[in-house]
């Protein structure tokens, strides 16, 4: 069966303090890059940072025949830039998926990315010589190697022997030309991030004392466990469905929240994405969640909950209207004298004038 909720009204407006430069921060491009004129003439805002894009697919003219269009228009006119962080704020561990979990009262400690994504992941492998081996890994993870979850300067290290012989043209820090050789040395293996790779080895080159130096890099098919869609956690104590629907519908200013049957009274275990999440139902329903909660989900995939878990569909702009706050304050810092504002819930929101007409559907 799939059920309605009531209204709820939204939370006052917030409004961060005002000084010189001025970054503007939204979840949604187009309704305040419209205000662009009046805020760089009154407040002189210069940068919309926000989640949704206002572009999705590629401009090859600016006439101003519709609303995208009309709002670059606006904000080159405007001397406004727009930045925005869609996806990339979608599928980082402390973005959007933990923004709305940790609202519906999941504990921090608990959370966890639904589906992390695989192949992120370099394995960095780089010899020196042995004395030089602390030197050489200090510089790797100066330069980001070596983290896997709650841990830093992980490393590998072998003990072993290297062989070479210097030919004409060379300068060898050991040994002689025409001679072959045999050194001490460290084979190091680290964990990078894929695009950090190159700067990892060329931290090591940097430090190592041969002018050849022996390394590679491996892709991973490992998944990354800080990087990934949906997330999912618990709550502090089980509470009754019910009960934790009407928190989520205050929690996030939702007029009204869809949801199929409960297939139990008491629920604990939570799994949420932000935004259109359907295609993450079947990892809820395997990491054995007691609710789901997202949004833009059609009618016939309702009937997919199969009396096994709750589908709670909050509303797209609903599960994702608290990332303003998260760019404000908890994304890279403020320049100095710089100030940030944020549109409010329930302000020229589009869903203000909507209504569900679904009473029960889904048997």
């Amino acid at each position: 069966m799939l059920s309605v909720l009531g209204t709820q009204p939204p939370p006052p407006p917030t409004l961060f303090p005002t000084t010189h430069r001025r970054v503007a921060s939204s979840s949604h491009i187009p309704t305040i890059a419209a205000r662009g004129q009046t805020w760089r003439a009154q407040e002189g805002a210069e940068m919309i940072v926000s989640h949704h894009p206002v572009i999705f697919s590629g401009l090859k003219r600016l006439t101003g025949r519709n609303h995208v269009e009309r709002t670059v228009l606006r904000a080159i006119k405007s001397g406004i830039a727009l930045y925005a962080i869609h996806t990339n704020l979608d599928n980082i561990v402390t973005g959007v998926n933990q923004e709305l979990a940790t609202a519906l009262g999941c504990t921090p400690e608990s959370l966890k990315i639904l589906r992390p994504k695989a192949e992120l992941l370099h394995l960095v492998t780089v010899y020196c010589p042995h004395n030089e081996a602390q030197v050489v890994r200090d510089a790797m993870f100066k330069a980001g190697a070596g983290s896997i979850g709650d841990y830093n300067k992980v490393s590998f290290n072998i003990k072993g022997e290297g062989t070479f012989t210097p030919n004409d043209g060379a300068n060898p820090i050991v040994g002689k030309l025409g001679e072959g050789q045999i050194e001490s040395e460290t084979k190091i293996e680290v964990l990078v991030e894929s695009w950090l790779s190159k700067a990892v080895v060329s931290a090591a080159i940097a430090v190592h004392p041969y002018e050849e130096v022996a390394y590679f890099i491996a892709p991973l098919t490992n998944k990354d466990k800080s990087i990934g869609a949906g997330m999912i956690g618990e709550l502090a104590h089980p509470v009754k469905w019910e009960d934790f629907l009407d928190g989520a519908k205050t929690a996030l200013s939702a007029s009204h929240i869809k949801h199929t049957k409960a297939p139990k009274e008491m629920v604990s275990r939570i799994a949420v994405c932000g935004g259109s999440g359907s295609f993450l139902l079947r990892d809820a329903m395997s990491k054995n969640a007691d609710v789901f909660v997202t949004s833009d989900f059609k009618y016939h995939e309702y009937f997919d909950a199969d009396g096994k878990i709750l589908i709670a569909d909050v509303g797209h702009y609903e599960s994702e209207w608290r990332t303003s706050a998260l760019i404000a304050n908890v994304g890279a810092p403020m320049p100095p004298h710089s100030s940030a504002y944020f549109r409010p819930p329930g302000n020229d929101r589009r869903h203000d004038t909507m209504s569900c007409q679904v009473a029960s559907a889904v048997q």
